[in-house]
């Protein structure tokens, strides 16, 4: 007999729970997400961090939507570089950044498409519980780039490749 690796799970979208990793299809194409939360009707809302909206958002799926969950056990890092120092901050036409603020780690998602000058409206999701943080974020240390790997010890291997790679890059206009 042959041994498959991984947690992978086929799960309904009602199926799902809050911190669960999912891969599912959007208009066709894979997209990579978080469960923040279940609906009343059990339609769980996702953080999408790669779809081919190409922005990390925020998404809502129908209930009977398949997915696979690849569980809990994710791990995010940051990418150093010279720019991520502490300090106040605008992230501009940018989402998916990560922040690590007084409170702790944070990751913005886009909420509405682009304007006509490549803008958009944004909220501040808290990574350790998947909420929705209300207030606006101006101090933390900004890293626009980060790594996912899809279970916490690929994290701790030497040389292993994470699940998915980001770096948050200004959004110009849309072109007509």
């Amino acid at each position: 007999m042959k041994h498959i690796i991984g947690n992978h799970e086929l799960r309904q979208g009602e199926a799902t729970e809050p911190g669960d990793l999912v891969v599912f299809s959007n208009d066709g194409e894979r997209a990579i997400g978080f469960i923040m939360e279940l609906d009343d009707d059990k339609q769980p809302l996702v953080a999408v961090l790669e779809s081919n909206f190409g922005l990390p958002r925020l998404l809502r799926l129908a209930h009977d939507k398949q997915c696979v969950s690849l569980g809990k056990d994710w791990a995010m890092g940051p990418v150093e570089d010279k720019a991520a120092t502490p300090g106040r901050f605008e992230v501009g036409r940018r989402a998916g950044v990560l922040v690590l603020s007084k409170t702790g780690w944070l990751m913005n998602f886009a909420v509405s498409g682009r304007d006509g000058f490549g803008r958009f409206n944004w909220v501040w999701v808290d990574l350790a519980s998947y909420a929705r943080v209300e207030k606006t974020v101006e101090r933390g240390v900004v890293f626009a780039s980060w790594q996912l790997w899809a279970h916490k010890a690929d994290a701790d291997l030497p040389g292993r490749k994470p699940f998915l790679e980001y770096t948050a890059q200004m959004q110009s206009a849309p072109r007509s």
